[in-house]
């Protein structure tokens, strides 16, 4: 079901804050996140950890940033029955290659995956998880 979720707020349009407050506005929060490579990729990459920020419509990650990932336009949707927000952007860097974050926010936590297609074609899968910054 999170799958689907994810793959549904690909192709859903961006959706305003909910005026109830079932689901919270991105804008203006900040995510540490633990990052884990998928099994295939474990050999490869190692875990790491980011700082993911939203701010006035675009998300940031301080990490990637050191490896010239700018700042990225990001949409979201309401999940399924109003329970959270998912989102997605994607970050390039020139001499990187290109990162595509889907996740999800509950409330004080966040889960997603992310797709990192390395400049020479390969392609390392991710999922984090993390908590909201006060």
């Amino acid at each position: 079901m999170f799958l689907a979720a994810l793959l549904l707020a690909a192709v859903v349009p961006s959706a305003p804050a909910r005026a109830d407050g079932e689901a919270p506005a991105l804008d203006g929060t900040s995510w540490k996140i633990d990052v884990q490579p998928d099994t295939t990729a474990q050999d490869k990459v190692k875990p790491y950890q980011e700082i993911l920020i939203f701010s006035d419509g675009y998300a940031s990650f301080k990490e990637a940033e050191k490896s010239g990932f700018a700042a990225a336009a990001y949409t979201t949707s309401v999940e399924e029955k109003g329970r959270g927000r998912l989102f997605r952007t994607e970050q390039s860097s020139a001499t990187e290659g290109t990162e595509v974050w889907t996740g999800a926010v509950h409330g004080k936590n966040i889960e997603g995956k992310m797709i990192f297609t390395r400049q020479d074609g390969s392609v390392l899968t991710y999922s984090f998880k993390g908590r909201k910054l006060d």
